[in-house]
């Protein structure tokens, strides 16, 4: 074989196992994407005496990532990547209660990760086909929260409630 032969044959495996290389890592990655409390836009820092009287905050429920094929996260529905609203709670001296709550055009979900990292959700507490999470001496921090749909459908106008008792 001439030289020219081999580094024919050269370029052709190397072009081989590069494709394989591509492949490999695509195959190595994440299978869904799933919500991300460091890809947050909105914050609002506050404290649960300023929270005493209902904060509002229009938002837009639903989003491209699907809850049901993300482990790390509970329930279902569709959210956007980074959360709606970063929350900080710079105090809470007196061990007020944190009620986040939705009022929304269509059965939008909520999700919350707390300053501690624990995720939580709900569909429909606050009636109407509307979430609502509620939490006792509520700990000083960043409170992520995402407002979702139930549905993949289009995303609806929502109106986000947050304040304390």
């Amino acid at each position: 074989m001439t030289r020219h032969g081999r580094f024919s044959q050269l370029r052709t495996e190397s072009r081989h196992l590069v494709a394989v290389a591509i492949m490999a890592v695509g195959f190595a990655m994440p299978a869904a994407a799933c919500p991300d409390p460091a890809n947050y836009q909105n914050i609002r820092q506050v404290s649960a005496e300023e929270l005493y009287r209902p904060r509002r905050f229009g938002v837009q429920a639903g989003g491209p990532i699907n809850l049901g094929n993300c482990r790390s996260v509970p329930g279902v529905g569709w959210v956007a990547s980074g959360p709606d609203l970063r929350l900080i709670l710079s105090s809470n001296p007196r061990g007020r209660r944190l009620e986040i709550r939705v009022v929304s055009a269509c059965d939008a979900v909520l999700l919350v990760n707390s300053p501690s990292g624990i995720w939580f959700f709900d569909d429909d507490s606050n009636g109407n086909l509307d979430p609502k999470f509620s939490i006792n001496n509520a700990r000083r921090g960043a409170w992520d929260i995402w407002i979702g749909r139930l549905g993949r459908s289009e995303s609806c106008d929502a109106e986000l409630v947050v304040e304390t008792f």
